[in-house]
């Protein structure tokens, strides 16, 4: 099954969306090809490298004013002035289980009322991946006021269309040498998908393993 036509409604609703999967099966690569079809601005947080500030803002003293003041951060400007053009601006928070408490605490407000530091996101979609807690790096299970601000959708790998977006390059350029090597993958991928006839036991592709120590390996 596409995810695509699922996450495209629940930006259409304007639904904050969390997709939950292992790493490396498509989440962030299929939300850049989407934005690359839509013509949307794209601004991408990973999680486990924000500070709270970087979330909500700086504050900075106003000496002419004598007070304190907020100042937004860069990626929160850039998409207000996309959707006050009428372009479509995504806000994806990638690695959502790996932001610390604190951070997790400021994107309450943005996710809810989606205002930073007098900068509002209200035209701004807003999208989350996610790793459950036991194959995220130094990630763990998101408090109840964070989740309960999603949807969530339980990602499903889908080899066909993961085999398609590197044969496409997920809508991005790519060189000639690039493009190659992608087709290639994704043949050696899609010969999992055939059934086989051999007894041996093969391991499937594209499958995290459930062992720790596995997990660190290729």
């Amino acid at each position: 099954m596409s995810m695509q036509p699922l996450i495209k409604a629940a930006l259409a609703a304007d639904a904050p969306l969390l997709l939950w999967g292992p790493p490396g099966v498509g989440k962030t690569a299929v939300i850049e090809a989407l934005a690359a079809q839509t013509g949307a601005r794209l601004v991408t947080l990973i999680g486990s490298q924000l500070d709270p500030t970087d979330v909500g803002g700086l504050l900075m003293p106003d000496l002419a004013a004598a007070r304190v003041q907020t100042l937004a951060p860069d990626w929160a400007v850039s998409l207000a002035e996309a959707a006050s053009k009428g372009q479509p601006a995504w806000l994806f928070l990638d690695e959502l289980s790996c932001a610390p408490r604190a951070v997790q605490a400021a994107l309450l407000h943005v996710v809810q009322s989606r205002v930073v530091a007098r900068v509002s996101l209200a035209k701004v979609r807003i999208v989350a991946a996610a790793n459950p807690p036991e194959l995220a790096a130094d990630g763990w299970a998101l408090s109840a006021a964070t989740a309960n601000r999603w949807v969530h959708l339980p990602w499903v790998v889908d080899l066909g269309a993961w085999c398609e977006g590197m044969r496409a390059g997920w809508c991005q350029d790519q060189s000639p040498a690039v493009a190659a090597s992608r087709a290639l993958i994704a043949r050696y991928v899609a010969s999992s998908m055939t059934p086989k006839t051999s007894k041996e036991d093969v391991p499937p592709l594209l499958v995290v393993p459930t062992n720790p120590e596995a997990q660190g390996s290729a």
